[in-house]
C-alpha cells in the first residue's frame, strides 16, 4: 500500500512537471514542438484522481496492476510516437539510435516501478507491454531494426528478471524478519529478555532434550474459588490477568522460565535452560519477591 501510494504521488508530481515545461516551453519559445497539452493536462488530471483514490483506500487494489502497463506505457508510446512524426513534418534533425534508448530508458523505469508492488503478474505484465510498444515504436520509426529491437527486448526482459529477483529477495527477507520477530515473540512469552535473546543466539545448542537439576516453583492464590463466587466475571478476569503479570514479572527478573499456568496460579522453574548454579536460591528468592509484589 505504501508503495502504491508513493508511486501513485511520484506519478503526480511527474506528469504536473512535464505539463509544466511543455507549457512554459510553448509560451516561450512559439516553434517549440511538445506534446499536446490537451493530452498532459487530461493524464495529469488522471494521475491526481489516481493519487487521491490511493490515498484513501484501505487495502491494495487489482486497478493498481493495470495503471502502470495500460495507462503510463501507452502515453509514454503515443508521446515518444507523435513528437518524432511532428519533428519529421516540420524538417526537424532526429536522432534515429537516441529515441529508442530512451524508450528503453523509460520503459525500464516504469518496470522498476511495477516491482514496487511486489506482485510477479504485474512485473511480467509491465515486462510484455513494454516490449510490445518498444518493438512497434522502433518498427514504426525504422522497419529494418530488427537487430535492434531483440537487442532491447532482451534488454527490457533482463530488466524484468532482475526487477523478479529483487521483488523474490525482499518477501524472502521480509519472511525471515517475520518469522525471527515470532521465534522472539514466543521465546518471550516463557523466558526472561536475557534468557531469550541467549536462546536465539544460540539456538542449535538447545535443540536436543536433556536431563538437568532445577528448581521448581508454583505460585497460586489462596482460597480464590471462596474468592471468585464473590465476583463478577470481568472481575475474575481483571484479577487472574493482575496477579499472573506481577507474579511473572518476578519469575522473569530472577531469571526463571514460565511452564505454565495452572488456573489461579502457575509453574516456573530455575536452572534450565540456561545453566544456574544458584537456581535454587534463585527461585526461594523469586518466591519472596512475589508475596512483596502482592502486599503480604
Amino acid at each position: 500500500m505504501r508503495n502504491s501510494r508513493q508511486v501513485a504521488r511520484l506519478r503526480v508530481v511527474l506528469a504536473g512537471a512535464v505539463l509544466a515545461l511543455s507549457v512554459g516551453f510553448s509560451l516561450a519559445a512559439p516553434t517549440f514542438v511538445g506534446a499536446p497539452h490537451g493530452v498532459l493536462f487530461a493524464y495529469t488530471a488522471g494521475a491526481v484522481g489516481i493519487w487521491w483514490a490511493r490515498r484513501h483506500a484501505t487495502r491494495p487494489s487489482r486497478l493498481d496492476a493495470l495503471t502502470i502497463p495500460f495507462v503510463d506505457m501507452p502515453l509514454l508510446f503515443f508521446l515518444l510516437h507523435s513528437g518524432g512524426q511532428r519533428l519529421h513534418a516540420i524538417g526537424a534533425h532526429t536522432d534515429a539510435v537516441g529515441t529508442p534508448l530512451q524508450a528503453t530508458a523509460f520503459f525500464v523505469l516504469m518496470i522498476v516501478f511495477a516491482s514496487l508492488s511486489l506482485d510477479l503478474r504485474q512485473i511480467y505484465l509491465a515486462a510484455g507491454v513494454a516490449i510490445v510498444l518498444q518493438a512497434g515504436l522502433i518498427y514504426l520509426e525504422r522497419p529494418e531494426w530488427l537487430f535492434v529491437i531483440i537487442l532491447l527486448t532482451i534488454a527490457l526482459a533482463s530488466a524484468a528478471a532482475l526487477a523478479a529477483y529483487a521483488r523474490g529477495r525482499t518477501i524472502s527477507l521480509a519472511e525471515a524478519v517475520a518469522r525471527e520477530q515470532r521465534r522472539r515473540e514466543h521465546l518471550g512469552r516463557y523466558f526472561s529478555p536475557q534468557v531469550a535473546a541467549h536462546l536465539a543466539e544460540h539456538a542449535p545448542e538447545f535443540g536436543a532434550g536433556e536431563s538437568r537439576e532445577v528448581s521448581v516453583l508454583f505460585a497460586d492464590l489462596r482460597d480464590f474459588t471462596a474468592l471468585a463466587e464473590h465476583l463478577s466475571g470481568p472481575a475474575v478476569v481483571a484479577t487472574l490477568n493482575a496477579f499472573h503479570t506481577r507474579m511473572v514479572e518476578q519469575v522473569f527478573a530472577f531469571g526463571g522460565t514460565l511452564d505454565k499456568y495452572l488456573g489461579d496460579g502457575l509453574m516456573a522453574y530455575f536452572g534450565a535452560p540456561v545453566p544456574q548454579p544458584d537456581h535454587p536460591e534463585r527461585a526461594v528468592r523469586c518466591a519472596l519477591a512475589m508475596q512483596a509484589s502482592l502486599g503480604g
